[in-house]
């Protein structure tokens, strides 16, 4: 009886244990990767692409949901945003929600800024079904090698990049943007 006891007294503690290991260890990694610990709202964040602000947007040449490839020479001379994004983060999905509303409310010749979404790291068939499901009218390009997010230092979802009509990074922000605020940075971005 006593060594049963003992054992159960060891396998507790060791479940104890594992779960704190889990809750506390693992806490940093799984917020810094869904964007928790630098998402400030209404505020602009440089911390993890600083060094890209002020420069000129990396390249990118990837395939997209519909039938053609997102390039980066589509933009040249046009001021444009990129936004990274994934299905399986809450935070990019209400920044797709607002951008796609946006986009929806806005007559076409409105539309003086395009919008770039990229899916980091996801399979274009899972992208296409989400955005199916979700009913938004929109073409995302897909990173699903990691490359493009690499070169975008991204290190949270959603990310926005502010690009002017020569190719520079002039505002980077993560975090998810009202439609105000997107729209006064589309604002900022055109003067």
């Amino acid at each position: 009886m006593k060594k049963i006891f003992t054992i159960i007294i060891i396998v507790l503690g060791v479940a104890v244990l594992i779960f704190f290991l889990i809750k506390f260890a693992g806490q940093s990694s799984l917020s810094e990767l869904i964007g928790q610990n630098t998402i400030q709202k209404n505020k602009t964040t440089y911390s993890q692409n600083e060094k890209l602000l002020n420069q000129k947007v990396p390249f990118f040449d990837l395939e997209s949901t519909g039938d053609n490839r997102i390039k980066l020479s589509q933009f040249i001379d046009k001021p444009f945003v990129v936004i990274f994004w994934a299905s399986w983060n809450t935070e990019s999905i209400n920044q797709l929600k607002i951008i796609d509303e946006y986009n929806s409310s806005v007559s076409a010749t409105d539309k003086i800024v395009p919008v770039v979404f990229i899916n980091s790291l996801e399979d274009l068939n899972v992208v296409k079904s989400f955005i199916r499901r979700g009913g938004y009218n929109i073409n995302t390009a897909i990173d699903t090698n990691g490359n493009t997010t690499e070169s975008f230092n991204i290190k949270s979802l959603p990310t926005a990049f502010f690009i002017d009509k020569d190719g520079i990074i002039k505002e980077i922000y993560s975090g998810v943007l009202n439609k105000s605020v997107f729209v006064d940075k589309i604002e900022q971005l055109l003067q």
